[in-house]
Parts: structure tokens; C-alpha cells; sequence
């Protein structure tokens, strides 16, 4: 447990959600350009290297393929598992 009473594992985990989503959101034709890492970063307050370890996860589950700035969706589906805590806490629905 952190200070704040936070796991460590369940923040990473929101971290990782919030990621998936934003792949989601900002998709075209199944990919995403990262134009600007430290933009996502400072709006999710995680850093670069976080950032990294959490695509490197997904891509690593064969979720996504990170090539060169650009995130290809593999399994859509198993992107929108990822996704769903976060719409749902969008929607009110938790």
C-alpha cells in the first residue's frame, strides 16, 4: 500500500485502462499516431517510462503492435475489456 492507502497494482491498472481508452478514442482504421508522449503522459500523470512499460504490456498480451509512433490495434476486443472500467465510470455505471 502506498501513503495514500492506493495499491500500487490497482493505480497501474487505472493506468493501463486509461491508456486502452485513449487508443480507443483516438484511433483511425485500426491505429493510433502518439505524436506527443509527453502531452499523454502530463494528462495522465504517469511518466514517460510508465507510459512505455504499459504499451509494452498490451503489445506484449497482443493487444496492440507499437511500431515507430504508431499503435496498431491487434484484438480490438480484448482492447475494449481493457477500456470498459473507464466507460463505465464515464457513464455512471459503476
Amino acid at each position: 500500500m502506498s501513503v495514500l492507502g492506493i495499491s500500487p497494482v490497482s493505480s497501474i491498472q487505472r493506468a493501463c485502462e486509461q491508456i486502452a481508452h485513449h487508443i480507443i478514442v483516438n484511433e483511425v482504421g485500426g491505429a493510433g499516431h502518439v505524436n506527443n508522449v509527453n502531452a499523454i503522459c502530463e494528462m495522465f500523470r504517469i511518466s514517460r517510462r510508465n507510459f512505455y512499460n504499459l504499451v509494452k504490456k498490451l503489445a506484449d498480451d497482443n493487444i496492440i503492435e507499437h511500431l515507430e509512433g504508431v499503435i496498431y490495434i491487434t484484438d480490438y476486443d480484448r482492447l475494449k475489456q481493457e477500456d470498459q472500467p473507464v466507460l463505465d465510470f464515464f457513464g455512471n455505471t459503476i
